[in-house]
């Protein structure tokens, strides 16, 4: 396999040489430490991995990659190197698209959207926390007489307000006691912080990525399930008329039903039935010919039945197919057709389509519009 970013050579050849041992890594000398400089390359190292070829069944072995700024990789060519500039970004996501076998990218930092958008329209999951608010405000408000701490974006104070007017329902001491109050279709409650702040409780949220890995981490950092929650009003507003109620907007723990193949398709729809205990009622499958025009219909003769789908948790859309989780609280009934994470079509239960003129909304409504940008320069 032949690349021309050679810093996507260099994230695929830390995974071949370094964690799976499938290619020899460098073992030249190493630059000596008198000579210690931020920018410093070894270009012994460097030209090794250059001119080191990649077979195309070695590359089809490589399914997961990490960009971070401490790979074994990145400490071969620049030892010194501080991670502070872009010395080993990769330019061309699209030779790591043709990865045969390619599962995840796990980054430390968001990716640009176009890159992102055009691994997950390979199948591919990344992990770049792209979804995550991660710059949050705390202010102290007063809530059934008890001082609290609440922390999210500065454009969500009026989300912040509606919660807080919800949670004063409430007897102080049930929420002291724990009481979880829904809202949204994300989950809050308060925890006790000692005096923090002229606070001693702290509004939290479950964290909802863990919970896709099977763990539950309360935190107090709510900006990402209001931006959740935002987006789930901002489609409901779209694709309901006046006089129509919304469906439950299912728990993270709640169950999706997933055809084989539609967990890492393109083109994709979701539709609901009624939910039970513990099931949404939400179906994630590939397209077939009743559904929105422009979607290839499936070979129905191949198809598994319904009850055969495997499940998972809602929370797992967070890293395989979030821009659907914004469409979660339409009622039982509603189809709609998503394109990677952008919502293409709504339509009722009586087959009339919805939201018109306002659609696709860009991952679902979860992230704004981004111009995109030029490729930066780099020294390798």
């Amino acid at each position: 396999m032949r690349f021309t970013d050679l810093n996507a050579k260099l994230l695929v050849l830390d995974q071949l040489c370094h964690n799976l041992g499938l290619l020899p890594p460098y073992r030249g000398p190493s630059l000596p430490y008198e000579d210690y400089d931020p920018e410093a390359i070894n270009e012994a190292a460097l030209a090794y991995y250059r001119e080191l070829p990649i077979p195309d069944e070695l590359a089809a072995r490589v399914r997961h990659l990490l960009m971070d700024g401490g790979l074994s990789i990145q400490q071969d060519v620049a030892p010194f190197w501080d991670g502070e500039d872009d010395l080993f970004d990769v330019r061309d996501w699209g030779e790591i698209a043709r990865l045969p076998g390619l599962e995840t990218v796990t980054a430390t930092g968001p990716l640009p959207p176009e890159d992102r958008r055009l691994l997950r329209a390979r199948g591919v999951v990344v992990e770049d926390d792209a979804f995550r608010v991660s710059v949050s405000v705390g202010r102290v408000h007063t809530v059934a007489g008890l001082a609290v701490r609440v922390s999210a974006a500065r454009d969500q104070r009026e989300l912040v307000e509606r919660l807080l007017a919800r949670l004063a329902e409430l007897p102080a001491e049930e929420l002291t006691a724990g009481r979880e109050l829904r809202y949204g279709g994300a989950r809050f409650r308060l925890v006790p912080v000692g005096e923090r702040a002229g606070a001693r409780w702290a509004l939290s949220t479950p964290n909802v990525t863990l919970r896709a890995a099977g763990e539950e981490r309360w935190e107090d950092r709510l900006g990402t399930a209001l931006r959740l929650v935002r987006a789930r009003e901002r489609c409901l507003s779209l694709a309901l008329l006046p006089d129509e109620l919304p469906g439950p907007a299912p728990d993270s723990t709640e169950t999706v039903r997933v055809e084989p193949g539609a967990e890492r398709a393109a083109a994709v729809v979701l539709e609901r039935r009624a939910p039970g205990p513990g099931d949404s009622g939400w179906l994630l499958r590939l397209p077939h010919a009743g559904d929105q025009p422009g979607h290839a219909a499936s070979r129905g003769a191949d198809r598994l039945p319904e009850a055969a789908w495997p499940t998972c948790p809602v929370a797992e859309l967070w890293r395989t197919r979030p821009g659907a989780l914004t469409m979660l609280a339409l009622p039982v009934g509603f189809r709609v057709a998503l394109d990677v994470d952008d919502v293409v079509a709504v339509t009722a239960p009586d087959g009339s389509a919805r939201a018109g003129a306002h659609l696709p909304l860009r991952e679902g409504g979860l992230l704004p519009a981004v111009a995109s940008g030029g490729a930066s320069s780099s020294r390798l």
